[in-house]
């Protein structure tokens, strides 16, 4: 646990609560959070699952939790979604790497300093003061590795563009993404891939695998080095209960067809079904998260969709008002929104 600078506590608990609550549901609040990014011990050396673990998609689900639902486990979240949202703006500016991204993204370039230098103090303010639960600075701790390490490059990288664009104009911008170590690794990534995954190459095998790579231009990423395996989910799932009647001679199609348009319960169509089983889906039985996530996963499936149709009539089946009792299941959407505008 840590204890922010104005005194209120950060805990890791929030964030394995909301992994909790998103396996319970079997959805996800617009994030990428895992079992493995809560035990990330498996898998120290993978950056991207610390990325995504203090990622803004995490403060907004915390903040959602806590503010719309009223969770009790998300009670008093505020300081662990100030923590997050401070690393990851940091992480995002010593991270662009495309001139033509927007927000913290963005090159740093005379024309957005006044947005991205605050930040980048601020944060470098925040850390330093950061505090652990027995009152000693995180930056003065035996741990104080990652928090040195983020006062260093923010430091380096302003002066460097205090040099090289303010005051000597070699650069209209710099991208800092140049400046990591992500090339390096990549490097070595391939030399121990060529090597049968052997970690502890010899000299005669490094300048082997180096003329090897030189020779025929290989020097490719590898695909298992970080790669994160997709989860297995199902969808469109249908209850078994249609299953069997699909397969039944006396049952009308034109039943069938009305059960999976309308989502009917089985005793609409005249037949006994045992009602105990728990594979028959009951909308009235999902929490306000559900309907919130659903909703918002719908909504970003149409944005898409409207993107790639030309066919109004398409375009205005998709979309249709929203009536005055589903205004509780876009909170999720609306919370998003108010966040991207500010």
């Amino acid at each position: 646990m840590l204890v922010a600078p104005d005194g209120n506590e950060i805990r890791w608990d929030y964030i394995k609560s909301l992994q909790e609550l998103q396996s319970s549901e079997c959805l996800r609040a617009g994030n990428k959070l895992h079992e493995r990014h809560i035990q990330w011990h498996k898998q120290k050396m993978k950056v991207k699952i610390a990325a995504q673990t203090l990622s803004a998609s995490i403060a907004d689900a915390l903040e959602f939790c806590e503010k719309s639902l009223g969770l009790a486990e998300f009670h008093n979240c505020s300081a662990t979604v100030k923590f997050i949202r401070t690393i990851d703006r940091m992480f995002d500016i010593l991270n662009s790497r495309n001139p033509l991204s927007r927000g913290y993204k963005s090159p740093m370039m005379c024309e957005n300093e006044s947005n991205w230098q605050p930040s980048l103090l601020h944060a470098i303010d925040y850390l330093k003061w950061l505090k652990l639960q027995n009152g000693q600075f995180v930056s003065k701790n035996v741990r104080k590795t990652g928090v040195v390490g983020f006062l260093a490059s923010a430091l380096s990288v302003m002066h460097m563009f205090d040099c090289l664009v303010k005051q000597q104009h070699v650069l209209k911008y710099i991208l800092t993404y140049k400046f990591s170590q992500d090339h390096l690794e990549l490097f070595f990534s391939v030399v121990r891939s060529r090597g049968d995954s052997n970690n502890n190459p010899s000299a005669v095998q490094l300048r082997a695998t180096r003329k090897r790579l030189l020779t025929h231009n290989q020097l490719r990423d590898v695909t298992s080095g970080n790669c994160e395996r997709q989860s297995k989910c199902q969808l469109l799932n249908i209850s078994s209960c249609i299953d069997q009647m699909q397969r039944a001679p006396v049952v009308d199609i034109n039943t069938i067809t009305y059960m999976r348009r309308m989502d009917a319960q089985p005793e609409e169509c005249n037949m006994h079904i045992d009602q105990d089983h728990d594979y028959i889906p009951t909308y009235a039985s999902m929490s306000k998260f559900v309907d919130n996530v659903v909703v918002y996963t719908a909504g970003f499936v149409v944005r898409s969709l409207n993107l790639k149709l030309f066919c109004d009539i398409c375009k205005e089946a998709l979309q249709s008002k929203c009536m005055h009792d589903d205004v509780y299941r876009m909170t999720l959407i609306c919370w998003y929104r108010r966040i991207e505008a500010v």
